[in-house]
């Protein structure tokens, strides 16, 4: 609200040259409330950006964005090259390099370096210092594998992780911030780069104000809930005062906003503050204890219910949060029919899990080496030809006389009644039931097989075979299909999840033909780079109308101003949550 009154009043006073910095998760709201505020001709004097929008503004107006920007899946498939050039270098993670949990670790170490600004040639240094040799050990081996993956993406993609440090370059050399009064808003951190760029802002910008949540402006050091965002201030007040910028002095905003007193002192009592016992009615805090999860989230629904049926809310007034949303997941898609409440659900789906994947994944195993259960693990996916009756058969059939690899070549002339004797009237049934039995594999192995032949060369041939195959077999258009189906009675949630995910696996097959470009790699080790990209591309779900309960983990959902929270699961080790060991 006070930032927003001070854009306000640099407006009035002719400054059209404004920025207001907030959080990517927040730039919609932020927009929102601006545009509800001031209205419409507000919005064309100050741009209300992230970094990542940012990053896009400097790279529309000097260049350097062209190019394929890497994904999780592309980053799997980039790592999994290089541990497998590295492996006779490494000692310490050369029995990892094989284990796919261990190329994602990997991955997240490399993001999360280069998010604080740490480059390969800092790792190195740290290990040229007096620290204990089997950290130092592992911190080469890391530095060692940094410098590969950062070479191997070269040329290849670009590194969204890496727009920080190209766009702080691109403020250089360009002046970017010159003549700009920058506001900073609703940021509870910020990472190395984001620090590096705020530092920036400040010797090269005509003004900077930034907004913190502590509740002291002397930026002392001591450890509560504050401690993250008072070292940020601190750092950026030092810096300010070291290049000769004058810093005013803090505005402490010390008023409480909420209407509810024991709202207010539960706000103290978590940051820390000493007050007296609450001894009031409390009439907005409800804690309440359940046998089970599912009696938890059956409260919930419950209540949710009776407020909009009594009460005069609506569904998008209320906010129910867990430490991990996924725990609960199918017992609030159940109550949420049973009470006929709307739900958005703001968690993320393995691209490994649709339809298309499994598909994909199956078919290749089964041209390997015809194996029964991988066959069948494509044919149930709903997106093979061929009717449930038949399928029955089919499996029926197979088991009985244990089918395997090249028994599907041959004709089949066993019983499918299996070790029965055949009496005359029945002869002519079994011989019909065979023939039909002969069609039916017959139409499943002649794709196999074609793939099989054609499944062969570089990457790209391999990825060009895959698709040409699902082409043949009108896959593209069963999935559309499919989701017309799922959209007919109303699951828009499952048919936007299977769309996407034939785009998905599109695009990874893309990025295993860039990744191994002019490559050989063996068929097995393509299918395990295809499985790994699968298991690391994650799609996200889209909201689909406004009034809808949100539900989200607590890490990942930002709620704007719900007017009823419920957080579920409050339980000892996840609020707060214990760090697991890595």
């Amino acid at each position: 609200f006070v930032t927003h009154e001070m854009i306000k009043k640099e407006i009035d006073e002719g400054n059209d040259n404004l920025i207001l910095l907030v959080p990517e998760q927040n730039t919609f709201e932020t927009e929102r409330a601006m545009l509800s505020k001031f209205g419409g001709g507000f919005m064309s004097m100050v741009e209300v950006l992230s970094f990542t929008r940012l990053c896009e503004k400097a790279g529309r107006l000097y260049g350097g964005i062209a190019g394929f920007n890497i994904d999780d899946s592309g980053r799997n498939i980039i790592m999994g090259k290089v541990l497998k050039k590295l492996s006779p270098h490494l000692t310490v993670f050369k029995k990892y390099i094989s284990s796919t949990t261990f190329i994602r670790r990997m991955v997240g170490v490399i993001k999360e370096l280069k998010t604080a600004g740490v480059s390969s040639d800092l790792l190195i240094s740290v290990c040229e210092k007096d620290i204990n040799k089997n950290l130092a050990d592992k911190v080469s081996e890391i530095a060692m594998i940094y410098a590969a993956y950062n070479d191997e993406l070269k040329g290849i993609y670009i590194d969204p992780l890496e727009e920080l440090e190209t766009f702080y370059q691109k403020a250089i050399d360009n002046r970017f911030f010159d003549g700009m009064t920058i506001y900073i808003d609703a940021f509870k951190g910020f990472t190395g780069l984001q620090l590096k760029i705020l530092k920036l802002m400040i010797t090269s910008a005509k003004k900077v104000v930034i907004s913190f949540c502590s509740n002291r402006a002397d930026f002392t050091d001591k450890s509560d809930v504050f401690s993250n965002v008072v070292m940020s201030a601190g750092t950026l007040k030092q810096y300010a005062e070291e290049h000769g910028i004058t810093v005013a002095e803090p505005i402490m905003l010390n008023n409480s906003f909420y209407v509810s007193k024991e709202l207010y002192s539960l706000e103290k009592v978590l940051a820390g503050e000493n007050i007296s016992e609450f001894c009031g009615n409390s009439q907005n805090i409800k804690i309440s204890t359940f046998e089970s999860p599912v009696k938890e989230i059956e409260n919930v629904f419950k209540t949710i219910h009776r407020l909009v049926r009594t009460e005069n809310y609506r569904f998008k007034d209320f906010v129910i949060i867990a430490r991990d949303i996924s725990k609960y997941e199918r017992r609030i898609a159940l109550a949420s029919k049973k009470y006929n409440t709307p739900c958005f659900l703001d968690s993320r789906k393995i691209v490994g899990v649709s339809p298309i994947a499994r598909f994909v994944l199956a078919m290749l195993k089964a041209a390997q080496n015809l194996n029964s259960e991988s066959i069948f693990s494509f044919l149930k996916t709903d997106l093979f030809d061929i009717s449930a009756e038949n399928l029955n058969a089919l499996e029926e059939y197979v088991y009985i006389w244990s089918i395997n690899g090249e028994d599907w070549l041959n004709e089949w002339d066993m019983n499918p009644l299996g070790f029965t004797s055949v009496k005359d009237y029945e002869a002519d049934s079994i011989s019909k039931s065979l023939e039909h039995l002969n069609d039916i594999r017959k139409k499943v192995i002649i794709p196999i097989l074609s793939l099989k032949k054609s499944f062969g060369g570089d990457a790209k041939d391999f990825s060009k075979a895959i698709y040409d195959t699902l082409m043949v077999l009108k896959i593209d258009k069963t999935v559309k299909s499919l989701c017309d189906e799922l959209l007919s009675v109303n699951n828009s949630e499952d048919a936007d999840f299977i769309m996407q995910s034939w785009d998905a696996v599109m695009q990874i097959l893309d990025n295993m033909v860039r990744c191994f470009s002019g490559e050989n790699i063996s068929v097995e080790e393509y299918i395990n780079m295809l499985e790994l990209s699968f298991s690391g591309f994650t799609i996200g779900r889209i909201p689909r109308m406004l009034d809808e309960v949100s539900c989200g983990s607590a890490d990942r959902i930002r709620p704007a101003r719900p007017k009823v929270v419920f957080v579920i699961g409050m339980n000892m080790g996840e609020f707060p949550s214990i760090a697991e060991d890595n």
